[in-house]
């Protein structure tokens, strides 16, 4: 399938694909299968709202998220501790791994993800 039948020439035009050096470019699927896992984290709404908090308030840590998304309405389980249990173990090591955030598991802080200090 060509390239551009994917939209990867737009991609490229944006700067959110660079095969500079590359002798043989992805195939446009893998292309589409990069920017999918890229935005995969996106899909679960109490990350989205993590990052929305971040983006708000700022730097914050794994207990105050869990307060706030508990008091959040749209957020099933109104317990804190469950809530800061499901961010240890599942919500925020998935948005670290993908640079979205910085997670500190020991510490529990997490901040927005800095290109500049990475």
């Amino acid at each position: 399938m060509p390239l551009d039948a994917f939209g990867a020439t737009a991609l490229v035009g944006f700067g959110l694909i660079d095969w500079t050096g590359l002798v043989d470019p992805p195939l446009a699927t893998d292309c589409w299968a990069l920017v999918l896992n890229s935005f995969a984290p996106l899909a679960n709404p109490i990350r989205r709202k993590v990052l929305v908090i971040l983006t708000e308030e700022g730097p914050s840590d794994r207990e105050r998220l869990a307060e706030r998304l508990a008091a959040d309405a749209d957020v099933e389980d109104d317990d804190a501790a469950d809530v800061a249990l499901r961010l240890h173990h599942v919500h925020l090591p998935k948005l670290d791994a993908h640079h979205y955030v910085e997670y500190d598991p020991r510490m529990g802080d997490v901040v927005l993800w800095d290109p500049a200090t990475a």
